[in-house]
């Protein structure tokens, strides 16, 4: 063990990663834990830990933050008071699945003689209960480290079978957004989906239930804060979802009867929006067309997302009454592309029987 390394390590945070991270340490530091929690404590204690008192935890020379992400800001404010009883010197490292919230965290309140690492095991309980320790990956920012200790914690790794990725927290977000952030969504999306196994599943099928049930496995919480506290992830879901729009338009059929365009129109027969579509049909009297009466414009709006129909004609503004409140809310409902807009004269006339009395 390198000289550089603390004698003891505190671990705070005993869910089901903080005691995996606990039992790894065990086996080369004095380490002591703590967790706030009394069933995750109980928990510890009957994986083999002896989690011990928050000051104790604390005075380690090393301390290990294994917390929720969202959780890692109020716990680190929490901590200071203790920080300054204690005085000296300490490194504080997290093990967050995002670095750039971590290093702001530590810019905000680290006390001026601590060091800090940053640090993200890209593994977890179950993919070692899996395949073990051996190959897994570690990404580490050197951060606030002298070049010397940050050698030793990545030989340290080294020597536990990890392979040892030295990037900038900012590279490490933009990174992970695009992995372990698209594999979380997919993962959580294909389980509102119901995803469920079937006698027929190819290997591939195999493996999204694989990919289903290991961050299903992991809790809500995390998945939020991946999704929210990443700067990236918000412009991977937005991509995301412009790419299953666009495979999603190229299955949709060029024509829906290839003889003639199919026109759904938000009204019934007679309809001034009956009126509108003859109206924009005319225009083009080489194209052959066919009217549906689909009556409202969700319905209008929901068969050509469907591609039951080629084109959506509806009201959205009269000159009396203002938008089409039923039009403005099926609008947020479908995405859709608007060919064009255009207005058409309404006429009404009253019509009495001949004999009717006033």
């Amino acid at each position: 063990m390198s000289s550089v390394l603390p004698a003891t390590v505190g671990v705070i945070g005993l869910g089901r990663f903080g005691r995996l991270w606990a039992s790894m340490l065990d086996d080369d530091f004095t380490v002591r834990a703590y967790d706030s929690d009394p069933v995750r404590r109980a928990e510890a204690q009957r994986h083999g830990l002896a989690p011990g008192s928050l000051r104790d935890t604390l005075a380690s020379d090393a301390v290990f933050y294994c917390v929720p992400i969202s959780a890692f800001e109020d716990t680190i404010k929490a901590h200071l008071p203790y920080f300054h009883e204690l005085g000296g010197a300490r490194t504080l490292i997290d093990v967050l699945s995002v670095k750039v919230h971590a290093r702001e965290v530590f810019d905000r309140y680290l006390p001026a003689t601590y060091q800090a690492l940053l640090t993200h095991p890209m593994f977890g309980p179950d993919s070692v209960e899996a395949s073990g320790l051996q190959g897994q990956t570690i990404v580490l920012d050197g951060y606030r480290m002298p070049p010397a200790a940050l050698d030793a914690w990545s030989g340290y790794f080294e020597s536990r079978g990890l392979v040892v990725v030295r990037m900038a927290a900012d590279e490490h977000d933009r990174l992970a957004a695009a992995s372990q952030g698209v594999t979380h969504f997919v993962g959580r999306t294909l389980e509102r989906f119901g995803f469920a196994p079937t006698p027929i599943d190819t290997l591939g099928t195999r493996r999204l239930h694989d990919v289903t049930s290991q961050v299903s496995n992991d809790t809500w919480q995390l998945f939020v804060d991946l999704q929210t506290l990443n700067p990236h992830t918000k412009g991977m879901r937005l991509r995301l979802s412009e790419a299953q729009d666009s495979v999603f338009d190229l299955l949709l059929p060029n024509r829906v009867v290839t003889d003639r365009m199919v026109v759904g129109i938000q009204g019934g027969r007679g309809s001034f929006n009956e009126d509108a579509a003859r109206y924009y049909m005319s225009r083009t009297p080489d194209v052959p067309c066919e009217i549906v009466y689909l009556h409202t414009t969700e319905r209008v709006l929901r068969a050509l997302h469907e591609g039951e129909i080629d084109r959506g004609v509806f009201a959205i503004h009269n000159s009396v009454g203002g938008m089409v409140g039923e039009s403005v809310a099926a609008m947020a409902r479908y995405r859709f592309a608007i060919v064009e807009e255009f207005a058409i004269k309404i006429s009404h006339a009253l019509m009495i029987a001949g004999a009717a009395d006033f």
